[in-house]
């Protein structure tokens, strides 16, 4: 049975537009299948430098994969003017033209400032799709109606936050890193840290200097914090793999702020992770670098 839905001149709300994508879709000879994910925007989310616009949006970087092959029809809810993206992986928020699939800021009829987004999908390929917002800096809780052939996983992400080490001001001796500011909350990543029981939040951030040299790195926080840092990839999983130091300490223990040194290589990447000493443990966060160059 097709359900109807009576034109009016108000403007389609966001039920009838799903509403309207299962007719299409259905059309009588299939069974569409609904899957919904609810999330939001924070201060403390992902952020990245949209193409083509100025100022920094913050995201949420959402792993899809369908279960059948077939087009399948992504659909914001906020009260956000927002923007879909859609890409095979690996998504790169340093290039957001780099895999995209397509994109979209309205509905189709541009009725709406939610955005709706339709892409032929392979059958257990996994996909990003990013909710972000038209303008910078912008807040707030949103959902996504997936429709199309099968159910969709759909899962957060969590995406490397990116570190450039940028100068601030330089002495004859060193040269001072821009501050990187964060925070653990109960939505961060999670490992088991070696040799301690309970899980730990942690934000994984990527480093890449422009000169090789000694780096520094150190922690502020009111949390009692710990450093690793890796050559790449880094494995959640096996924390003392590509493992290159790692701290918990000032250096003459004064402070359970971590301060960790090594020498890195220009233009290679590396993955600083920083979390707790003591499990469960969520607040915010700064790091300073100190090295030789951007």
């Amino acid at each position: 049975m097709t359900r109807i839905i009576k034109h009016s001149s108000k403007e389609p709300s966001i039920e009838q537009s799903i509403l309207f994508q299962i007719a299409l879709l259905a059309n009588g000879k299939s069974v569409v299948r609904i899957s919904h994910y609810s999330g939001v925007l924070t201060t403390s989310s992902s952020t990245f430098a949209r193409n083509g616009r100025s100022g920094t949006f913050y995201f949420e970087a959402i792993e899809v994969t369908p279960k059948r092959t077939g087009n399948y029809t992504f659909t914001s809810n906020s009260t956000i003017d927002n923007y879909g993206y859609l890409y095979t992986n690996p998504f790169n928020p340093l290039n957001t033209t780099s895999n995209i699939l397509t994109h979209a800021d309205d509905n189709e009829n541009e009725t709406s400032d939610q955005f709706s987004l339709t892409c032929a999908l392979q059958a257990d390929t996994s996909y990003t799709l990013v909710f972000t917002t038209f303008d910078p800096e912008l807040t707030g809780p949103f959902s996504v109606v997936a429709v199309g052939p099968s159910r969709i996983s759909l899962r957060r992400l969590s995406i490397l936050s990116t570190f450039s080490i940028a100068t601030t001001f330089k002495t004859p001796a060193i040269i001072v890193a821009s501050n990187y500011s964060s925070a653990l909350d109960m939505n961060s990543s999670m490992f088991t840290r070696n040799g301690r029981s309970g899980t730990f939040y942690f934000e994984a951030i990527a480093v890449t200097p422009k000169r090789t040299g000694n780096y520094t790195f150190k922690s502020y926080s009111t949390i009692d914090s710990y450093g690793y840092l890796y050559t790449n990839p880094f494995d959640p999983l096996n924390t003392t793999y590509n493992l290159l130091t790692h701290a918990d300490d000032n250096e003459d223990g004064t402070s359970d702020q971590f301060s960790l040194t090594c020498i890195l290589q220009a233009g290679t990447s590396y993955t600083l992770i920083f979390t707790t000493f003591d499990a469960g443990v969520t607040g915010l966060f700064s790091v300073v670098a100190v090295g030789p160059g951007r």
